[in-house]
C-alpha cells in the first residue's frame, strides 16, 4: 500500500483538513472577542502559537493512533477486521464540512463589516447599549424614533425646492431670488402629506449644475421644482418647473409675468399648481392645500427678504445692516408680521450673551426681542418664525415648558422650520427629556443633513441617551453629502473620542481644525488631550477655560482657583464661569469659599439648577461639589436637601433617556458621597465598560481617592484606566505616564 493511500485510510488529512478549519475559527473568535473582554494584545499571540505547535502534533496522533469502539488505540495494534477508520472519516468529513460553511459565514460577515466605517465597526462592540425604542410616528411634526432605521426610502410625494436662478440685468438682488424659493418651499412644507427637503440641504445645488437624478438620490426625493427669477422694473418673470427625479420627465413648467404687486399671487399660484401635479402624478390621492402666503406691501416685503438673507450670515455687521432694513419693513408695513420676528432674532443675536454675535447689554436687548416677538405674534399667531424665535427668548430666560410649547408650535406650522426643531431639541434637553431631544435631533437630520448645527448636535444627543449604534448610522448617512467632508470628520471624531478612541479622534480632527479653526472643536481636543494626561499638549488651543481644568489635572490648584476668579469677574453672569469657579474651589479644597460663593450667588435657593441654566450643554450642575463642601462645613441641613434634590435631578433624567458618560459619573459621585462605594464603583465599571466618556478621569482624580481609595474595585479600575490612556499616547507618539 503506498504512503498516500495508508495517510487516507488513517484519515490524517481529514484531520488535518479539520484542524486548519478549527483553528482558524479559534482566531477569529479570539480576535472579535477580544476588545468587549478587555484582552491584552499576547492572548492573539499565544493561542497562534500553541496552535502551530499542536499541528504536527495532531498529524503525528492521527498516523500513530485510531479511534475505536473501545477508546483511542495504537494503530500498529489493531486488527484491520476492527477498525472503523471509514466510519471515523465520514465523521470527520462532516465536521469539515460544517466548519467550511462557519469559515463561509465568517468570512461573508467580515466583508460586511469592512464596508463600514471603522467608528460604526467600534462602536458595535460597545456594552451596555439600549435595546431600540418603538417607532414614532413623523406626522404633524412628530419625529421618528431614534433608533428607527435612518434608511433612504423616497417618498413619492416628496420634493425639493432648489433655489431660483436670478436672472436679472444687475445681478444684485439674489436675495428675492432665494427668498421667493424659500417662501414656495415653506408654502409647500404647510402640507402635512408632503415631504419636503430642508432649505440648508437643498440650497446647497445653489449654482452647481447637477444632475437631478443624483441630487433626488442623495436629497431622498421624488420631485424637484427648480426655476429662475428676472426683475425688471415693476415686473417680474417667474419660471418654475417640477420635474421627476429618477428620470428627469417634466410634470409641469409655467411662466409667469407680473407687477411686483403681485408676487404674492405668483407665489401662491406656484404653489397651487405643483401641488395640482403632484395630486395627478399620484393619482387617487390628494395631498391637501396649500397655505396662501402672507401679503404685504412689496418694498416691505423686499426689504425683509434682504435682511433675513443678512441675518442667516450670523455676521455682526450684516446683522446691523439687517435692522435698519427690518425697521424701514415695519415703518412701510406696520401691519406685516415676519419683519418683527426677525428684528426680535437680530436683537437677541447681537446681544453680550454667551453664544451671540453683539454687545449690547442683554439687559437690554432682551425685553426689546421678547416686544418684538410678541408683537409679531399678536399680528400672526400662526407665523412659524415668531412662535419660534418666543421659544428661543423663552430659552434663553430659562422658562423650558413656555418654550417647548411654542417651539413645538413653530414646528406644527412648519415642520420644515429647521432653527425650531433645534432649539426644541435644546429645550427639552435642558429639562432633562434627553430622549425626546435625541427624537428631535434625528428628525432634523431626517430633514436636512447639510443644516450646520446638526452634525455635532444629533451625535451629542444620541450619546447622552447612550445609543451609539444610531450615532454610528447617522454618522455613515453623513459621509455621502459632497462638501460636508470637515463636519463628516467632526462628527467622526466625536464619536471615537465617547468611546475611548482618542487618539484616533485627534488624529481625525485636529487637522481639520486647523482648517477650519472653531471653539467646539478645539475645545473638544483640548479635553481629549487632556483625558489621556497631555496637559501642554491641552494648553496650546489657548482656551482660558481648558488653562482650569489643565490646572487641575496638573494638582497646580491655586492657580486653578485664579484663573477661574479672573474669568468670573469678567463675566459673572455667565454659567460657565460659575461652573468653572465651583469646580476648582472644589478641587482646592476650599470649602468655605465655596460655600460662601454659593450662598452669595444663590441664596437660600438649594434647587440652583435653574440658575445654572444650560442650553447648549445640559449636563447636571455642579451639585457634588457643592454637596461635599457643604458636608466638609459641617452644614448638614443644606447637605441633605442638595442630597435629595440631586436624586431627584437624576430619576428625572433618567426617566428622560440619560446614559451618557456625564450623567453616570454623576451617579458615581452620588453613590460615594451617599456612603454606597459598591454601588458607585459599580456606574464606574458602566463607564470603564463602554469605554465612554474622558478616559483619565478616574486615573488621578483626588476627588474620588479620598471617596473611593480604599475600594479594590476602584484600584482596579485605576489601573485598567491607566493602561489605556498609555494605549491612546503611544498611537500619538507620546511616553507612557505613571500616576
Amino acid at each position: 500500500m503506498s504512503l498516500i493511500s495508508e495517510l487516507n485510510r488513517r484519515n490524517v488529512f481529514r484531520v488535518d483538513t479539520a484542524y486548519i478549519i478549527v483553528g482558524w475559527i479559534i482566531m477569529q473568535v479570539i480576535d472579535v472577542m477580544s476588545p468587549a473582554l478587555q484582552l491584552p494584545d499576547w492572548v492573539a499571540s499565544l493561542f497562534a502559537v500553541i496552535l502551530l505547535i499542536g499541528f504536527p502534533i495532531a498529524v503525528a496522533i492521527s498516523w500513530i493512533y485510531e479511534v475505536t469502539e473501545d477508546g483511542l488505540k495504537k494503530t500498529a495494534n489493531i486488527d484491520g477486521t476492527q477498525s472503523i477508520t471509514g466510519e471515523t472519516g465520514r465523521r470527520l468529513d462532516s465536521l469539515i464540512i460544517v466548519g467550511l460553511i462557519a469559515v463561509g459565514g465568517l468570512i461573508i460577515w467580515q466583508q460586511i463589516t469592512r464596508e463600514t466605517s471603522s467608528v460604526a465597526t467600534a462602536a458595535a462592540d460597545q456594552d451596555g447599549v439600549d435595546a431600540p425604542m418603538q417607532e414614532a410616528p413623523a406626522a404633524s411634526g412628530e419625529p421618528p424614533s431614534p433608533a428607527a432605521e435612518l434608511t433612504q426610502s423616497i417618498s413619492a410625494n416628496s420634493i425639493a425646492v432648489l433655489p431660483f436662478a436670478e436672472l436679472s440685468a444687475e445681478r444684485e438682488q439674489e436675495y428675492f431670488a432665494d427668498g421667493v424659493s424659500e417662501e414656495i418651499l415653506n408654502v409647500l412644507a404647510g402640507v402635512r402629506e408632503l415631504k419636503v427637503a430642508g432649505r440648508t440641504s437643498s440650497f446647497s445645488f445653489k449654482g452647481r449644475n447637477e444632475d437631478l437624478r443624483k441630487i433626488g438620490n442623495i436629497l431622498g426625493v421624488a420631485h424637484i421644482l427648480e426655476g429662475s427669477v428676472r426683475k425688471q422694473g415693476n415686473r417680474v418673470r417667474v419660471t418654475a418647473q417640477l420635474i421627476k427625479a429618477d428620470d428627469g420627465f417634466h410634470l409641469w413648467s409655467e411662466t409667469y409675468d407680473n407687477d411686483l404687486d403681485d408676487i404674492f399671487a405668483v407665489q401662491d399660484e406656484i404653489a397651487g399648481n405643483i401641488l395640482q401635479a403632484l395630486t395627478a402624478e399620484l393619482v387617487d390621492r390628494d395631498i391637501g392645500s396649500a397655505s396662501a402666503v402672507a401679503r404685504a406691501d412689496v418694498r416691505a416685503f423686499d426689504a425683509f427678504l434682504e435682511a433675513k438673507e443678512l441675518i442667516y450670515s450670523r455676521d455682526t455687521d450684516a446683522m446691523r445692516r439687517a435692522i435698519d432694513l427690518l425697521d424701514n419693513a415695519i415703518a412701510i408695513d406696520p401691519d406685516y408680521a415676519p419683519p418683527y420676528a426677525q428684528r426680535a432674532l437680530a436683537e437677541s443675536l447681537l446681544s453680550d450673551a454667551p453664544g451671540s454675535y453683539g454687545d449690547t447689554p442683554i439687559s437690554e436687548a432682551l425685553p426689546r426681542a421678547i416686544a418684538f416677538a410678541d408683537k409679531a405674534l399678536a399680528l400672526n399667531p400662526e407665523l412659524a418664525d415668531a412662535q419660534a424665535i418666543r421659544g428661543l427668548l423663552y430659552l434663553d430666560t430659562g422658562q423650558l415648558e413656555q418654550a417647548i410649547g411654542s417651539l413645538r408650535r413653530a414646528v406644527d406650522i412648519n415642520p420644515n422650520h429647521l432653527d425650531a426643531r433645534n432649539w426644541l431639541a435644546l429645550s427639552l434637553s435642558s429639562n432633562g427629556r434627553y430622549r425626546d431631544a435625541a427624537q428631535q435631533q434625528v428628525a432634523l437630520f431626517e430633514f436636512d443633513p447639510l443644516y450646520p448645527p446638526i452634525t455635532g448636535n444629533v451625535i451629542t444627543q444620541l450619546l447622552r441617551i447612550g445609543d451609539v449604534d444610531r450615532a454610528s448610522q447617522v454618522i455613515r448617512r453623513m459621509e455621502r453629502f459632497e462638501g460636508n467632508e470637515s463636519r463628516y470628520t467632526w462628527a467622526q471624531s466625536i464619536l471615537l473620542g465617547a468611546t475611548g478612541q482618542v487618539a484616533r479622534a485627534i488624529q481625525l480632527s485636529e487637522p481639520e481644525h486647523e482648517k477650519y479653526p472653531d471653539t467646539n472643536r478645539g475645545s473638544g481636543l483640548a479635553f481629549a488631550r487632556l483625558g489621556i494626561g497631555d496637559i501642554e499638549g491641552a494648553r496650546e488651543y489657548g482656551y482660558y477655560f481648558v488653562d482650569i481644568y489643565a490646572d487641575i489635572a496638573a494638582g497646580d490648584y491655586e492657580n486653578a482657583v485664579a484663573g477661574a476668579k479672573r474669568a468670573l469677574d469678567d463675566n459673572p453672569e455667565y454659567y460657565a464661569t460659575q461652573i468653572d469657579y465651583i469646580v476648582a474651589l472644589a478641587a482646592a479644597d476650599k470649602h468655605r469659599e465655596l460655600v460662601g460663593y454659593y450662598r452669595e450667588t444663590y441664596g437660600d435657593d438649594l434647587i440652583f439648577e435653574n440658575r445654572l441654566f444650560q442650553p447648549f450643554n445640559a449636563d447636571l450642575p455642579p451639585f457634588g461639589s457643592v454637596a461635599r463642601s457643604l458636608r466638609a462645613v459641617g452644614d448638614v441641613e443644606d447637605y441633605e436637601a442638595i442630597m435629595r434634590r440631586w436624586r431627584t435631578a437624576l430619576d428625572i433624567g433618567r426617566a428622560g433617556g440619560a446614559d451618557s458618560f456625564t450623567f453616570n459619573f454623576s451617579e458615581v459621585v452620588w453613590h460615594a458621597l451617599n456612603g454606597n462605594p459598591d454601588r458607585a464603583v459599580e456606574f464606574l465599571t458602566r463607564i470603564s465598560d463602554r469605554r465612554s466618556g474622558l478616559i483619565g478621569f478616574f486615573a488621578n482624580n483626588p476627588f474620588l481617592d479620598e471617596l473611593l481609595g480604599d475600594h479594590p474595585g476602584f484600584r482596579n479600575l485605576q489601573e485598567l484606566n491607566l493602561q489605556r490612556i498609555n494605549q491612546e499616547r503611544r498611537k500619538l507618539g507620546l511616553d507612557s505616564i505613571a500616576f
